[in-house]
């Protein structure tokens, strides 16, 4: 800070700028953490259902379990995976249904 310029304000500006983004990223790390609870891995789930990697990959490719993609990446949430063991069709058929609508609303986002 000492290196920049005498203008006026300016470092009073970037000083209120850095305090602002210290405290988004503050914000950011606790709804991190918050996710991270919920959600778990392709382990997690082996574990949580006393399954083996072969079963869990076999039910997210032909959409018979709830999970999301980022990348290579799967991942599932605790409240969908506890849904799905209640009612494993109905759940799945709003499932689908909501995701259908969700690309749909991607598609459409892209287009414009």
């Amino acid at each position: 800070m000492k290196d920049l310029p005498k203008i006026p304000n300016v470092r009073k500006m970037l000083v209120r700028a850095i305090a602002r983004i210290e405290e988004k990223a503050d914000q950011m790390d606790g709804k991190l953490d918050q996710v991270l609870r919920e959600t778990g891995g392709l382990d997690w789930l082996c574990q949580y259902l006393d399954r083996d990697k072969s079963w869990v990959y076999k039910k997210t490719s032909k959409g018979e379990i709830p999970f999301h993609k980022i990348g290579k990446y799967i991942f599932f949430y605790r409240a969908e995976i506890d849904k799905w063991l209640l009612d494993p069709v109905g759940f799945m058929k709003e499932w689908e249904r909501s995701r259908n609508v969700a690309v749909q609303q991607s598609r459409i986002r892209q287009l414009k």
